[in-house]
């Protein structure tokens, strides 16, 4: 007896390259593979390493309105894009952490096409759903700042510019660092407990209270148990000169009355 051999009709034949296609790209890369420091990229093992990092001729950008300074505690619109001519499919992956010390700098927020993944404490925000017009792809994404004043945030991204052809050869390996900058004239952190708040400003770290008729004993300590300065604020505010100061975390203590609060400053 003759095997039965049955044909596919053609539009399943042509659905198959689009089932490959979305069910590699469709769950996101696995958290961790940005190229951050200490962290791998969609290169390594078996994923797509037909070529080195960078060597194709793709283009990572992201842009928006405030793509280049955050305010501490606003959340922003970014725009991200991933294009690579004559490639057929696009995906990403990005984590937002802190310049000086690598940890997690804020958080994303889940916008229509995206999905975050969280792993030892840090967020990847990463493709969910991929849109390709001509050889391009983009996603809207929502990041919000940390609410203190932490220095410059590291962007590390990384992206894939695949050919689509239902495996993981031929496909190029992007990424990117981009650094956002604190809006250091804006940037105000506030301490709720005690309504003190501060902002660095050009050399100094001005110290405002908001109630002046609320005497306040206000140190600022390094990490090492150094008090470096100190005052009683009998005016709304306090101007303190921290241009010879080390880029670095400091304990701010104060005291109003009996109610004593101890909150942290980084410089940058």
């Amino acid at each position: 007896m003759k095997p039965l051999h049955r044909k596919l009709p053609l539009w399943m034949l042509l659905l198959i390259p689009i089932f490959v296609l979305f069910t590699s790209y469709s769950d996101g890369p696995p958290p961790s593979r940005t190229g951050a420091p200490g962290e791998l990229t969609c290169l390594n093992g078996y994923c797509h390493n037909s070529f080195q990092v960078n060597s194709g001729l793709g283009i990572i950008s992201l842009s928006g309105q405030e793509a280049e300074r955050f305010v501490p505690g606003n959340a922003f619109q970014l725009r991200l894009s991933v294009a690579d001519s004559g490639l057929a499919a696009f995906g990403f992956s990005v984590s937002a952490r802190v310049a000086a010390t690598g940890e997690q700098a804020g958080n994303w927020s889940y916008t229509p096409g995206v999905q975050v993944k969280e792993e030892k404490g840090r967020q990847y925000l990463m493709h969910d759903t991929v849109k390709v017009i001509n050889h391009m792809s983009e996603w809207q994404l929502e990041w919000t700042a940390p609410d203190s004043l932490i220095g410059p945030v590291d962007f590390y991204v990384a992206a894939v510019a695949a050919n689509a052809n239902g495996n993981r050869q031929g496909d190029y390996v992007y990424t990117r660092k981009i650094t956002l900058l604190p809006d250091s004239i804006s940037a105000k952190v506030s301490h709720p407990q005690s309504r003190i708040s501060w902002v660095q400003d050009q050399g100094h770290l001005v110290i405002q209270a908001p109630d002046p008729s609320a005497i306040t004993d206000l140190q600022i300590w390094d990490l090492s148990g150094r008090m470096l300065w100190q005052d009683r604020l009998r005016a709304s505010e306090a101007k303190v000169e921290i241009s010879a100061w080390p880029k670095q975390v400091y304990l701010v203590k104060l005291r109003q009355g009996d109610k004593a609060f101890t909150g942290k400053v980084r410089l940058f």
